[in-house]
This record gives structure tokens, sequence and C-alpha cells, in this order.
């Protein structure tokens, strides 16, 4: 699902899940560069296919959430603030800043069929101190729910035994230390 500001292209991202798998639905934003600093939001998706189980924040940016996603008149909604604006992500290994990961909701596949998560109503403030809109167009993302349980195998190799330690500090000083091996290290 993404918010894209006018001159950008279409982007719709289709994906497919079995009933009872968890679905997740990345809000990207693209600023096109502009310091924006509010987002709000209502997302449409069918409720007979998938269930709104819970939301998870973004990857790029931890927005403060006046209203954080929750299910209102069968939509989702949400509004959040970034005091003092951002434009952009910037990864060391791309030349382009990237898009803002605002935040990712998390549905469960309940029936077969098609849904679409779609961002039914969205508001984006430039960070100007005038409450200046920016224009942009929202995008969904279909989403296939195939037949099949997404359920997996449970994990019957019990976990590797692990040890931890506490060294404590010298009487010369130092800072004590956690070791997962037992084996003594001193800080450097």
């Amino acid at each position: 699902v993404l918010f894209r500001s006018v001159s950008q292209s279409r982007y719709i991202e289709s994906s497919s899940y079995k009933v009872g798998q968890e679905v997740r639905a990345r809000i990207l934003v693209d600023t096109e560069k502009n310091s924006v600093n509010s987002f709000e939001a209502s997302v449409v998706y069918n409720q007979k296919k998938l269930k709104f189980v819970g939301y998870g924040d973004g990857k790029s940016i931890r927005p403060l959430w006046v209203s954080a996603p929750r299910v209102v008149d069968s939509q989702i909604y949400f509004s959040a603030i970034l005091p003092g604006g951002v434009s952009a992500t910037y990864d060391a290994n791309s030349a382009e800043p990237g898009s803002l990961d605002l935040v990712e909701l998390i549905f469960v596949a309940q029936e077969t069929g098609v849904s679409e998560i779609e961002i039914q109503e969205s508001s984006i403030l430039l960070n100007d101190g005038r409450g200046t809109k920016l224009p942009h167009v929202a995008k969904g993302s279909l989403v296939s729910v195939l037949e099949g349980s997404g359920e997996t195998n449970p994990d019957t190799n019990p976990p590797q035994n692990l040890e931890v330690s506490v060294i404590p500090a010298s009487s010369e000083g130092g800072t004590p230390m956690m070791l997962s091996d037992g084996s003594p290290r001193r800080p450097l």
C-alpha cells in the first residue's frame, strides 16, 4: 500500500497467502523530497477475507501516534505526526532517497478469494508551518487468499543450550561483561 506524490507512476503490488497466514501491508510514503510532518488515512479491506489484528512501526521512521491504527466503522483509521518533519529515508547502498516506511498493518487471511487493501481517504501535510496539504495519489495492494492452511509445522528441535555468565569487574576497575559462551573477555 503506498501514498505516492501526484507525479509518480501507478504502483500496485499483489501477493498470495493461504487461509490462516499473516498478511503484512506496509504503508509507504513517497514525498518526492518534500519535508512532511503529518499523516492521516483510512484504509478499507474485505473483512470477510482478512481480519485486522494489529500493526507494527515502520522500518524507517517512528511516528508519534495521534491515533494508532484501529478499526473504526469497518475501516482502519490512523493519524500520526513527525515533529520537525522528514523528507525521505537514506540508504548507504542507494544513490536515491527512499520512501518513508510509516506503518505495517497486520491481518490474518480468513477466507479464499481476492481482497484489495486500499487507502480510501488520506492527508499528508507539509512541514511548512501552515498545514499545507501535499498533493498525492493513494494506491492499494491486491491480496489473494488461496485454499489450504497457512499454518507451518511446529519446530520439534530443542534449542541449543545457552550459558550466560556475568564476569565481575576486577579490582583494577573495568566494566563487567556478560558472555554467552562462558569464556572470559575483558572490554577493549
